[in-house]
C-alpha cells in the first residue's frame, strides 16, 4: 500500500488574513479527500486553522467522501475526547504519541471498521 502524507498544519501563505486561511483549509480538506480517494485517512483533532472534528464532520456530509474510514490521532485522549472524536464521525482514535505497531493493527482491522455501521463504504467480501 502506497502512502501519501500531506501536512495540513504547514501554513498556506503566512500572508493570508487569518479567516481566508481557515475558508481555503476548509476548501482544500474535502477537494484532497475527492482528488485522492483514501481508503484511510488519519487526521489530527487541534489542527492549527480547522478542527479535526470539523474535518470529520464535512467529510461525513458529503455523500462522495464519506466512504474514507476516519482515524482520530489527538493529544486529546480522554473519554470525553474520543466521544466527541465518534460523535464527529471518526471511526476509531489513537491518542498521540501513537506507535507503528497500533497504526498497523488498525490498518490489519480496516475491513471490520468498514463493516460498522459508522463508515458506509463499500462493505468487505
Amino acid at each position: 500500500m502506497a502512502a501519501q502524507a500531506i501536512d495540513l498544519r504547514r501554513p498556506l501563505r503566512p500572508a493570508r488574513p487569518v479567516a481566508e486561511a481557515h475558508a481555503t483549509l476548509r476548501a482544500a480538506v474535502p477537494e484532497l479527500v475527492r482528488r485522492t480517494r483514501p481508503e484511510v485517512v488519519i487526521c489530527d483533532i487541534g489542527l492549527p486553522d480547522i478542527d479535526g472534528c470539523e474535518v470529520a464532520r464535512t467529510l461525513r456530509a458529503d455523500e462522495d467522501l464519506r466512504s474514507a474510514c476516519l482515524v482520530a490521532l489527538s493529544g486529546y485522549a480522554q473519554p470525553e475526547d474520543k466521544q466527541r472524536a465518534q460523535e464527529a464521525g471518526f471511526d476509531s482514535h489513537l491518542s498521540k504519541p501513537g506507535s507503528l505497531d497500533e497504526l498497523n493493527e488498525l490498518l490489519a482491522q480496516l475491513n471490520e471498521i468498514r463493516a460498522r455501521p459508522r463508515c458506509p463504504g463499500p462493505r468487505p467480501r
